[in-house]
């Protein structure tokens, strides 16, 4: 089961489409909003997730890279860095499957 703080970084990067939806009018696809998102936008989504939980900065930057790993940024990363990519995907999967982090009380 999925944690509040991965929860919220799904959140919050439905809310950088909704934003790029209205500034941009739809004129760009998911997979350049993705592309964009992962340039522009992954740095400040962790900020975020840091000021509403007590997570690392690190934790906080992989969350932000979920639904990201399509995209060209994500594939220069890992060919730059495999092991940080795969540490990456390795915080954002224990947050997605309640191994680390506050689990949601439904």
């Amino acid at each position: 089961m999925a944690t509040k703080e991965y929860v919220a970084a799904t959140i919050i990067h439905e809310l950088v489409h909704g934003y790029y939806n209205e500034t941009k009018g739809r004129s760009l696809y998911e997979d350049a909003q993705h592309n964009d998102m992962a340039v522009e936008y992954v740095k400040p989504m962790a900020e975020a997730l840091v000021g509403i939980f007590s997570v690392t900065a690190q934790d906080a930057m992989a969350l932000s890279w979920a639904g990201l790993y399509g995209t060209s940024a994500w594939e220069t990363l890992k060919s730059l860095d495999p092991a940080k990519a795969t540490t990456i995907k390795l915080i954002s999967e224990n947050y997605k499957n309640g191994y680390k982090g506050t689990k949601c009380n439904h």
